[in-house]
């Protein structure tokens, strides 16, 4: 959506590399500072329109609205997860997830979001060359505080090639995963998500979350 090509099958670069200076000296770039400091890690569309019809637009289609977390801006393998949550519940396959309380902090507590589903449920594609399956799975957990603003996510990709004659007892398995966080006292709402990007396919899960001061009864 926002340009590129690709240059293969030939080793001569003359005319590629004669496009690539080309647009280099008749482009222009158009930054957009969104007016809403609501962050809550919904999908936000952007349409950009142009009165001289000879022009031609390279553009993302929108953004999500999440803040920067400890300098950390939305990573690649977050985005297909965050459309999942974005679009409304989903119920693919069987997930699990619960946020588990551990470690007390100055104002709140350190805890730990889990996630769990089988591997029976993940599509594993096989590739004849390799004799090898791949076993992709993306989780992703929102927290968002008592107003919907997001304060904190915790995701993370698992990736892997399993040998296919491994491949009937990883599929009897199950995916568990923990990613720590911290909450200060006060009442969040977490929206999890566990996804198949092989098949499109995903599950969503909202969970209630309440967090005492250190030192007072749950």
């Amino acid at each position: 959506g926002t340009g590129g090509f690709a240059v293969f099958s030939t080793n001569d670069f003359k005319k590629s590399m004669a496009r690539i200076m080309a647009e280099l000296r008749t482009h222009y770039e158009i930054s957009y500072v969104p007016a809403s400091r609501v962050y809550d890690g919904k999908f936000r569309k952007i349409q950009v329109t142009v009165a001289d019809p000879k022009l031609t637009i390279q553009t993302r289609d929108g953004y999500f609205a999440l803040p920067e977390l400890n300098g950390e801006a939305v990573q690649p393998f977050e985005q297909s997860a965050l459309r999942f949550l974005s679009g409304g519940p989903r119920n693919d396959f069987a997930f699990r997830a619960a946020a588990l309380r551990f470690k007390p902090l100055r104002d709140g507590y350190r805890f730990e979001m889990s996630f769990a589903m089988p591997l029976a449920s993940l599509t594993m594609p096989q590739d004849g060359n390799t004799h090898k399956a791949r076993v992709h799975a993306i989780f992703l957990a929102l927290i968002k505080d008592a107003g919907g603003q997001v304060v904190d996510r915790v995701s993370r990709e698992i990736d892997r090639d399993v040998p296919d004659e491994r491949l009937e007892q990883f599929r009897r398995g199950e995916t568990i995963l923990t990613l720590p966080f911290e909450a200060a006292a006060g009442t969040y709402t977490i929206e999890a998500v566990a996804m198949d990007p092989e098949g499109n396919r995903a599950s969503t899960k909202r969970i209630s979350l309440v967090v005492p001061k250190p030192g007072e009864s749950s």
